[in-house]
């Protein structure tokens, strides 16, 4: 996937025909190759539309699959979102950012679905479109596919307390344990002096994945992942850090997500805070990120040429394993989430420490062979505080 279908430009404006080739390679992945019931949601932008004035506004592609838990359709299911932005901005092959997110959910959906699980609770694997244009995609997901399918279980009230939460994995793939290596923003350290000093103490190596998530709102998704992280015997020098921030469920003030800005940067915010009358409460969700562009070479190839598999892949040889783990954490936590049942008197727990190395089998597309984005979350922010915000 890495060295193939996430190594060229992904963007609506400049490289259409890359970007259908890892569309094709996407639904195949999911329909054909893990089975999974899948579904393409075509949609147009619903905000921000000040940008595209003299242009046509651009069509994004969610592509959404479904393991079917034995609950799925009741009041009983508790359903799990694993989502990854597919899309690049302009030129930047976007190997990290965010072919390593979308790899990973990936393998994850075929490692469950080509095992003898059979989940009692369901799990939606989504790939994001205009993710880098104000996270188009996740907002038009929740909206008009995920409330639909909450609402439809529950007709007398919202199916929040049924929905588990999001794993939202967003450029997970650069490890660099060199000293110095990590930058930590004043602002994050100002948010999480704990975290900083943890980090400060080891040197300044970015020799972990974060975690991020609303201390008092997603700790229980957390908690689950944490867990799951500290059974791995896989690699002990790869690190899970906790970024436990002082946000609550309701809409915090401006000022306070203004505070919050680089923390916002992803397809998990559109869960915390959508402030609009389809979805009256927050809904919960952790990002998973190696912190981008404060970190050893993406330091100068976030959102550059230069993150492509050179760079991203081949410089560190550590970083494919790095994605290997947490691959197989995420696997284990869904596993555990959905509370997977088995087939014989197999044991569970070997079957999933083993998750990722079952059939490995990875679909191949036909096709393959022959406005700022801080500014676009600003004016998210921004939008979020709107009143009567539809």
């Amino acid at each position: 996937m890495l060295q193939n279908i996430f190594m060229y430009p992904r963007n609506h404006n400049t490289n259409e025909t890359a970007k259908e080739i890892a569309r094709k390679y996407i639904i195949d992945s999911l329909q054909v190759t893990s089975g999974l019931h899948t579904t393409a949601q075509h949609f147009q932008p619903l905000q921000f539309l000040s940008m595209y004035e003299g242009q046509s506004v651009p069509t994004g592609t969610n592509i959404i699959g479904i393991i079917k838990g034995k609950e799925w359709g009741t009041p009983n299911d508790l359903i799990t979102v694993v989502g990854a932005h597919w899309d690049t901005v302009n030129f930047t092959p976007g190997t990290n950012d965010n072919g390593s997110g979308v790899a990973a959910m990936l393998e994850a959906a075929r490692a469950i679905a080509h095992s003898n699980c059979r989940p009692k609770y369901s799990i939606i694997f989504v790939a994001f479109d205009l993710e880098e244009v104000g996270s188009q995609g996740s907002l038009v997901f929740i909206k008009e596919y995920l409330m639909q399918i909450l609402k439809s279980n529950f007709p007398d009230e919202l199916g929040i307390s049924r929905f588990q939460g999001a794993f939202i994995m967003d450029t997970i793939m650069n490890f660099n344990d060199t000293v110095g290596s990590q930058i930590f923003p004043t602002e994050w350290s100002l948010a999480l002096p704990e975290v900083y000093d943890e980090i400060a103490d080891n040197q300044h190596r970015g020799d972990f994945l974060s975690m991020i998530y609303r201390r008092d709102v997603d700790k229980k998704m957390a908690s689950k992942f944490q867990y799951h992280w500290d059974k791995s015997t896989m690699d002990s020098r790869f690190k899970l850090s906790p970024f436990p921030l002082r946000l609550t469920a309701e809409l915090p003030p401006m000022e306070v997500l203004a505070d919050h800005l680089n923390f916002l940067r992803s397809d998990h915010s559109r869960f915390w805070y959508m402030n609009d009358s389809a979805v009256p409460q927050t809904l919960s969700a952790v990002l998973m990120t190696d912190t981008g562009p404060y970190r050893g070479n993406m330091k100068h190839c976030y959102h550059s040429v230069c993150d492509g598999p050179e760079v991203s892949l081949y410089s560190n040889p550590r970083s494919l394993k790095f994605l290997s783990k947490i691959t197989q954490v995420l696997t284990d936590t869904l596993g555990d989430m959905s509370e997977c049942q088995y087939d014989g008197n197999a044991n569970q727990n070997s079957h999933r420490s083993n998750f990722i190395k079952t059939n490995r089998v990875h679909a191949r597309s036909s096709a393959f062979k022959h406005g700022s984005p801080l500014r676009n979350l600003f004016n998210f922010v921004r939008w979020m505080h709107t009143t009567g915000a539809r």
